[in-house]
């Protein structure tokens, strides 16, 4: 389904040189840092991300401010020192709260133990490739906010055989490749300006090796300037189909947003 040199043309600096110099094009540069800390299973990441906007239409004339849509690509690391991640991003979006995206990463995994996975019979270590292609969308109505965000995604075990981890849904996959199937949904309330409310839903499937998990969460968010802070609770269920308590820490800097609007 997916072909390697078909993601890294699109992602390619030439792409982002043609991004970045057409004329009569507005272009945005977005950046942000995240630091996330989760209690079961148990987890820290730190990632950075930038990314160059190009307008590739735009109602000047128009009343509504999101009328317009954008080519966006983007780079991202994320690291834990255990676990680092490359990752390389195209995003179209043919109206500013709905965007299809396609990407490339490479994770570098030194892991010798990985949550309640038996590494002796699945492999945690080793370079794990994923190719993905997705779909977001962000909407709000006074108040109320909802955001949606699938993805579809190959993951391929490099130079090693036999069932794997992934430690980004917590689910085995069938070597030396399968197919996660990932949808995050978040419906929240803004009950001031600068605090919010809400449920956080994470649900992951692999397609040949059978299993799934799901992440609950009820959460408190407190956004001050650039700076977002948010707190969840809640349930995961694992791969073994147990419920287990879970919490979550979330802390955002977003130095510029560029077109974005979530």
């Amino acid at each position: 389904m997916f072909h390697n040199k078909s993601i890294g043309v699109l992602a390619s600096p030439v792409f982002l040189g043609i991004m970045l110099f057409s004329p009569n094009l507005f272009a945005a540069i977005d950046y942000q840092t995240r630091s996330v800390v989760r209690s079961y299973p148990m987890g820290l990441l730190i990632s950075g991300t930038t990314g160059i906007s190009k307008k590739i239409w735009d109602d000047a004339n128009g009343k509504n401010t999101f009328m317009y849509g954008y080519l966006r690509p983007s780079v991202q690391v994320q690291t834990n020192s255990m676990v680092n991640t490359a990752k390389m991003q195209l995003d179209f979006a043919p109206i500013s709260f709905s965007t299809l995206y396609i990407g490339t990463a490479k994770t570098y995994r030194y892991l010798k133990k990985m949550g309640s996975f038996n590494c002796d019979e699945v492999i945690c270590e080793g370079q794990l490739e994923r190719h993905y292609v997705g779909t977001k969308i962000g909407l709000k109505f006074r108040n109320i906010f909802f955001m949606n965000d699938y993805r579809y995604e190959k993951n391929r075990i490099q130079k090693k055989q036999g069932l794997f981890a992934d430690e980004q849904a917590t689910l085995i996959g069938r070597g030396p490749y399968d197919y996660l199937n990932q949808n995050l949904t978040v419906i929240g309330h803004q009950i001031q300006d600068h605090w919010s409310l809400g449920i956080l839903d994470q649900y992951s499937s692999m397609k040949y090796r059978k299993n799934s998990s799901n992440m609950a969460l009820l959460f408190g968010e407190f956004t001050r300037e650039k700076w977002r802070f948010m707190l969840g609770a809640g349930i995961f269920k694992n791969l073994q189909h147990q419920y287990v308590f879970s919490s979550l820490i979330m802390l955002t800097w977003q130095g510029e947003k560029g077109l974005l609007l979530f």
